[in-house]
């Protein structure tokens, strides 16, 4: 990634997940904040209104557990 952006050429850089988590229709409002003279204009996966998910807590302790056995 650090790569990547060490050889963009553009005045704005927009990362996302490629796994379809995100939706890159939003991207002008990104544009849009930055052209403002936002120094960062972040997105959310999560539902309107933040909160976690089912899924993240799942990851959160797999992937703990996983830390865990690496190691032992």
């Amino acid at each position: 990634m650090m790569g990547g952006i060490a050889a963009a050429g553009g005045k704005f850089i927009i990362m996302g997940d490629a796994d379809d988590s995100y939706d890159f229709r939003d991207i002008p409002r990104f544009l849009e904040k930055l052209r403002q003279g936002f120094d960062l204009v972040q997105g959310c996966r999560l539902p309107s209104g933040g909160g976690t998910v089912l899924l993240a807590r799942c990851r959160f302790y797999i992937a703990g557990g996983a830390i865990r056995c690496s190691h032992t």
